[in-house]
């Protein structure tokens, strides 16, 4: 009777940490918008790199290769707010038409300015970096 207790209390403990692991995981992935790449054809046009950042398969991968990117581009005079209430909120969009990635800075409501934005393939091809 004991043994049996104590293997249903082992399976559930079990199933919570799995259950719990798995939510965990969904929460940290950034949400993912859709984009249309035609929508910023002058970008494209305009502030196109010859330069390939290797394949991106996820919203993270994106995040990561637009953050080495800006700093590289903007690195002059560019740097992340220290400040805790402005702390890198990124923005992930997918063009699901083109296979294409744009990631980009937001904006909050009490701040002016330009925010930095990326747009590259999902085989790492940039397509456009820039302020907008």
């Amino acid at each position: 009777m004991k043994t049996r207790y104590l293997i249903k209390t082992l399976i559930f403990m079990l199933v919570v940490g799995v259950l719990m692991t798995v939510w965990i995981s969904i929460e940290n992935e950034p949400h993912i918008k859709e984009f249309n790449l035609s929508d910023y054809q002058w970008e494209l046009d305009n502030y196109h790199l010859d330069l390939n950042v290797g394949n991106v398969r996820s919203a993270v991968e994106a995040k990561e290769k637009a953050t080495s990117l800006w700093l590289m581009q903007f690195s002059s005079f560019f740097s992340w707010p220290d400040d805790t209430k402005y702390a890198r909120e990124l923005e992930v969009y997918y063009d699901q038409t083109n296979a294409c990635w744009k990631v980009n800075c937001k904006l909050h409501s009490d701040m002016l300015g330009f925010v930095p934005t990326a747009i590259f393939t999902k085989e790492g091809d940039v397509l456009a970096v820039y302020m907008g």
